[in-house]
């Protein structure tokens, strides 16, 4: 009989009233082999999935951060987009920069999608199928102000490209190199005041315009060129306010020099020194913001450093003296391995592909792909990804996944494109930084005309400019309070304001929070498609799981076998079928006939059936022909001989209601009501009860269960106890799907059963429309409409395959509690980003009106220098990135209670255990680690091992990695 694809099998049997799932668990392994049903399954959700797509680009006719009405419009464009590629730009000081040169690209007609990471720097572009090049993009770029260069795919991650930290160092070390000596001349050659060189220029004076004059082109020369061009393309950023800053100290210096030439009394100070302490500490503040930049992609780095450069491939070849075959291993670039590839990996490296094992058994710490501390055994047959550490013996692998098609390279692509996505909330800091520069140069105007009149006019007290905390004498000595030169302090107050004001904060706030939080959720096997899912997920109000292969471990198995057993004994004689202890009598007769219809199934009970019948040595009638009934089982029809002829038997397996609603059975047999409460026993308890007919008459009821996963339980109590609503959704009964719900803690009012696979994308509406955030959580083969109907979609368990594109949240790991690591991470970056926001505002809010003067009525003498400003300047934006690098501190919350001590024996007789260091109370060192004694925290009672380990131990911060041979 044909076997139908995965995808038309898993609608058909999940419409009957059963979950379905292709294959058995969801770790690594299976999860590579899950790929192929995964991506039929998923690609009728792309179009819905479309709309919540990871990164939020610029559309032709916004500027801002779009509506999610535009995401769609976006995703679509993108998706129709012939090429994309990425460029590393030079250049970018602002938000400002960001939306400038998005506005620029898009306006080219070859573009459909244009968007610029503000921590990395890098455009995103998505390009027409008529823009055969990017040398026009390029070009038109660099005469925007913003040199840009192509980045290859080979090019990996762009945070390791050191080239814009190495360009700030240099121009800091020559502003440096600048300042120092104006700034002695200034302050330490006294003596030089008074001599005069051209009527009332002094040498002092003359010397500070030299040297500040080249300072002015070297240094300078960087904001004014950026400022320029800003101006010509209507754009005033932060460049045009250092540049009014600087350039008016040293304009304003060069003027007095002027006017002195022809009026010798002339006595305004120059103000070289702070037009180049100004340059000096705005481009220590870019160099030190472009270097914590860097680390905010530290975990980015470290996953794309995983990937080995060299690899050792075992080929054969023939000696050319005598013929005959040799094995010869060579030493090529990783790059170069091709499909079918036989690599050799030796202990202590990494894979260099993913590939299957064909020689040799190992131990494979896969922490970098899945998070999980514990390395797995390796043998014949078994999966392993490249990047991950080969630990103990040398390993013999085929390559079955290379380039960008690898895990690893999965990983890095999706964490890289999340990273370059914007969250909605990133719209606050656009809209204020488009007019963010303009305001600043009206309150510096407003400023510099109110002190000039104010002073001058006599309308504020002369005690403002003398500070409170001068002492007694110092009072005495001042004498009464004069006024300041009104002139003077006017323009400097009118600098310090352009100077501190600061819209890169505000624009770092969102992207750096971003970055890291990726980056940290990929160091535990989260993989977050975009700040908009990290947004979202901190609004989620009800969370709904599918119960098979979620909550469960997915692997059904038989329980108990009911047998009818007038109608197997009459069946028996009717064909002359033994029904004696050595076939299992009655129940052994119902097992055969349901596993005959089963044969072909690829479903969990099909599966499940066959197995129990083969472990209990019993062979399946040969069934002729099975076909799958929509609504709730299977029909076969079984040749068996009868009286000499041969009778086709009808024999259907499936839950009650497939057996009414197709007239399979006899309802009005009398063995009916005694079936019917064997059933509702069994489902009370649970299980799935499983009708067997044979020519409409019930011969008995088979119960398969499916375990809970063991931190299920956890993870249910975790999130009622965050304020969580927790939804189970099945195909299951009612009475089952209840029974689990009652063993999870989940209300039995939360419950949808008998859910057929696209009703469950319409109970995710119908929860929607009742004001819920909906996170649904499955995985990501026949939840895939579920997932992208949802705010928010997490696949568990995707293993190898972690582009689930219907999902917005990616667990790798086979751990459901994984989903409050991701909640629970969500939560904390989203905090952070309000945090950040808060400090930059709160900044900008208490720095300008300081800068202004405002303080003097309330604290006299209380004004802030142009250079003190610079610094100020600096430090908002340094303060921001820092903020967000205390994400890397961040710890998951934990399913074990507080347990320390993990063992778990594996196949290959080596012993895992995890130690914290605080419970390791003492161990020797001989031939291996011996008596060991650890604490239980949970139990607070000490367990005591005494036994020889041979392996390797491996230390971190906190704990001890032992992987032994007992």
């Amino acid at each position: 009989i044909p076997c139908p694809s995965d995808a038309v099998a898993i609608d058909a049997i999940e419409a009957m009233g059963f979950d379905a799932q292709v294959g058995g668990g969801a770790d690594l392994e299976q999860g590579l082999q899950k790929n192929a049903a995964r991506e039929r399954s998923t690609a009728g959700s792309k179009q819905k999935n479309r709309r919540k797509t990871s990164s939020t680009r610029h559309v032709k006719s916004a500027g801002a951060t779009p509506s999610p009405a535009d995401e769609r419009k976006i995703a679509t464009k993108l998706a129709e987009s012939s090429s994309k590629i990425r460029l590393k730009l030079s250049g970018i000081s602002c938000a400002v920069c960001i939306g400038k040169i998005e506005k620029f690209l898009i306006k080219d007609p070859g573009v459909l999608v244009a968007t610029v990471n503000p921590a990395t720097h890098v455009a995103t572009i998505g390009l027409s199928k008529g823009h055969s090049s990017t040398d026009s993009l390029i070009k038109s770029l660099d005469n925007l102000g913003y040199p840009a260069k192509l980045l290859q795919a080979r090019d990996g991650s762009p945070v390791n490209d050191t080239t814009e930290v190495d360009g700030w160092r240099r121009l800091l070390k020559r502003s440096i190199l600048y300042t120092i000596p104006l700034f002695l001349l200034q302050y330490s050659f006294k003596s030089m005041t008074g001599v005069i060189l051209l009527g009332g220029v002094t040498v002092k004076g003359a010397a500070m315009l030299f040297i500040s004059t080249p300072m002015q082109i070297d240094v300078g020369g960087r904001y004014y060129l950026a400022a320029y061009k800003g101006f010509q393309h209507n754009t005033i950023g932060m460049d045009f306010l250092v540049s009014l800053g600087v350039g008016g100290s040293y304009v304003s210096s060069v003027l007095v020099l002027l006017i002195r030439l022809i009026h010798e009394n002339f006595d305004k100070p120059v103000m070289f020194e702070t037009s180049a302490m100004l340059l000096t500490f705005i481009t220590l503040g870019k160099f030190l913001e472009t270097s914590a930049r860097g680390h905010t992609t530290a975990a980015l780095s470290k996953l794309a450093a995983m990937q080995p450069a060299r690899a050792l491939r075992i080929r054969k070849r023939t000696r050319s003296s005598d013929g005959v075959q040799e094995t010869v291993e060579e030493d090529i670039d990783a790059t170069s391995v091709e499909l079918g590839d036989i690599l050799r990996v030796l202990p202590a490296s990494a894979m260099p592909v993913d590939g299957v094992v064909v020689k040799g058994q190992s131990y494979v710490d896969e922490k970098m792909i899945n998070g999980e501390p514990v390395p797995v055994a390796k043998r014949p047959g078994d999966m392993v990804f490249g990047g991950t550490l080969n630990q103990l013996s040398p390993l013999v692998i085929e390559a079955t996944r290379v380039g960008d098609d690898t895990a690893l390279s999965q990983i890095v692509r999706l964490v890289e494109e999340a990273q370059n996505s914007k969250a909605p909330i990133q719209a606050l800091a656009d809209s204020i930084a488009a007019v963010f520069a303009p305001f600043m140069i009206v309150v510096s105007m407003v400023t510099f005309l109110w002190w000039l009149v104010a002073i001058n006019m006599r309308w504020v007290d002369p005690r403002w400019f003398v500070s409170d905390y001068l002492t007694d004498d110092a009072m005495s000595s001042m004498g009464d309070a004069e006024y300041p030169d009104a002139a003077l302090f006017a323009f400097m107050s009118a600098i310090a304001v352009l100077v501190v004001a600061c819209p890169c904060a505000l624009g770092l706030a969102t992207p750096t929070a971003v970055m890291v939080g990726t980056g940290v959720g990929a160091r535990h096997g989260v993989l977050i498609k975009g700040g908009d899912v990290l947004e979202e997920a901190c609004k989620v109000t009800l969370v709904m799981m599918d119960k098979t292969g979620t909550l469960t471990c997915g692997d059904l198995s038989l329980t108990d076998v009911s047998a009818m057993e007038p109608q197997c004994k009459a069946f028996s004689k009717r064909f002359g079928i033994s029904c004696g202890a050595d076939v299992g009598g009655c129940q052994g007769l119902v097992l055969r006939l349901a596993a005959a219809a089963e044969l072909s199934s690829e479903h969990p009970i099909g599966q499940g059936v066959v197995s129990a019948t083969k472990a209990r040595g019993l062979k399946p009638f040969e069934a002729e022909s099975a076909r799958v009934v929509v609504g709730g089982g299977i029909v076969a029809t079984i040749p068996l001989e009868s009286g000499g002829k041969t009778e086709n038997v009808g024999v259907a397996v499936g839950n009650l209601r497939l057996l009414e609603t197709e007239a399979l059975i006899d309802c009005s047999h009398k063995n009916m009501t005694e079936c019917k409460l064997v059933a509702r026993a069994l489902e009370e308890e649970a299980k799935t009860a499983v009708f067997v007919a044979v020519d409409k008459v019930v011969v008995g009821v088979l119960a398969l269960a499916d375990q809970i996963k063991p931190t299920a339980y956890t993870t249910v109590a975790s999130l009622k106890a965050i304020g969580l609503e927790v939804w189970m959704v099945t195909g299951d009964n009612a009475s089952t799907a209840k029974a689990v719900a009652l063993q999870l803690g989940i209300s039995p009012s939360h419950v949808l059963a008998k859910v057929l696979p696209q009703g469950k994308a319409d109970h995710v509406h119908w929860l929607q429309g009742q004001g819920h955030v909906v996170a649904v959580v499955g995985d990501g083969i026949n939840d895939s409409p579920a997932l992208a109907a949802a705010d928010v979609g997490i696949a568990v368990g995707a293993g190898a395959q972690v582009a689930v594109e219907a999902a917005n949240m990616v667990l790798i790991r086979d751990d459901i509690f994984a989903v409050c690591v991701a909640l629970d991470l969500a939560r904390t970056v989203f905090q952070r980003i309000r945090l950040n926001y808060v400090w930059a505002l709160a900044y900008n809010v208490f720095s300008v009106p300081a800068a202004a003067g405002a303080m003097l009525p309330f604290v006299h003498g209380f004004h802030m220098r142009p250079e003190v400003a610079a610094v100020a300047m600096a430090c908002s934006s340094i303060a921001v990135v820092l903020s967000s690098l205390a994400l890397n501190l961040y710890r998951p919350p934990t399913s074990d209670g507080g347990m320390s001590y993990h063992s778990e024996d594996d196949p290959l007789g080596f012993k895992a255990m995890t130690v914290k260091l605080g419970e390791l109370m003492g161990w020797s060192q001989g031939e291996g680690v011996k008596d060991m004694k650890v604490g239980d925290t949970q139990d607070r009672s000490k367990k005591q091992r005494s036994q020889t380990l041979y392996g390797s131990v491996r230390s971190t911060e906190d704990e001890i990695e032992l992987s032994c041979m007992v």
